[in-house]
């Protein structure tokens, strides 16, 4: 039990420090134990249907910082293109792994083993 909460404490810190960092690149600045609050209301965001609750995380946002909701709404557009490149880093790395462990795994004297169909 006590690794899911630590695992899940790290992933809330983790994704804090993101949305204060990405906040802080457009010049929005709020407390840090609101940015906690604001990574919470994500949990609205995932269970809305259409990407609706994006205007609930934005709204959270304005009331604390008076930033204006089509500003902050934009965001998400940003954070699914980073999460996107993530998956294609990760994936592109995967890739020449593999091909690595595949090549140097493979040699001229490794048996060749021919099937034949019997008819």
């Amino acid at each position: 039990m006590l690794p899911i909460i630590v695992s899940q404490l790290v992933v809330l810190t983790l994704g804090t420090l993101h949305n204060r960092f990405l906040l802080g690149c457009i010049g929005i600045s709020i407390a840090f134990w609101w940015h906690i609050l604001v990574y919470l209301a994500l949990a609205v965001i995932v269970v809305a249907p259409g990407g609706t609750g994006e205007v609930v995380r934005a709204q959270f946002i304005k009331r604390e910082s008076s930033a204006p909701i089509p500003t902050t709404a934009l965001l998400y557009f940003v954070e699914r293109f980073l999460d996107t490149m993530s998956i294609l880093r990760f994936t592109v790395i995967v890739d020449i792994i593999s091909a690595r462990i595949l090549t140097a795994s493979y040699s001229e004297t490794t048996p060749k083993i021919y099937f034949v169909c019997a008819r």
